[in-house]
């Protein structure tokens, strides 16, 4: 019975210790990679203007970027060959 106690104080602590630790979204990096094929479009779309930044890694001589100010609702990239981009957003 004391051994259950003992294991359940820990659970319990251990709980507490993840869920008061700070949590920093800013030094979080989601990152996805995109294949696109010639004539495909990846297009971000949101109901409000959420995209705050977006930062594009690939063949950008072979692709063509909505071309918005930020803060934004949506995001358009379209490719004229098949290239892998990496593609960074950052959403508030």
């Amino acid at each position: 019975m004391k051994k259950r106690i003992g294991v359940l104080a820990v659970l319990m602590i251990t709980a507490m210790a993840l869920l008061v630790s700070p949590v920093h979204p800013a030094t979080m990096n989601p990152q996805e990679n995109v294949n696109l094929y010639t004539g495909n479009r990846l297009v971000i779309d949101s109901n409000q203007p959420s995209i705050k930044s977006v930062v594009v890694r690939g063949n950008l001589t072979a692709a063509t970027l909505s071309n918005n100010a930020y803060p934004s609702k949506n995001f358009t990239l379209t490719t004229n060959s098949t290239q892998l981009y990496t593609v960074d957003l950052l959403l508030s």
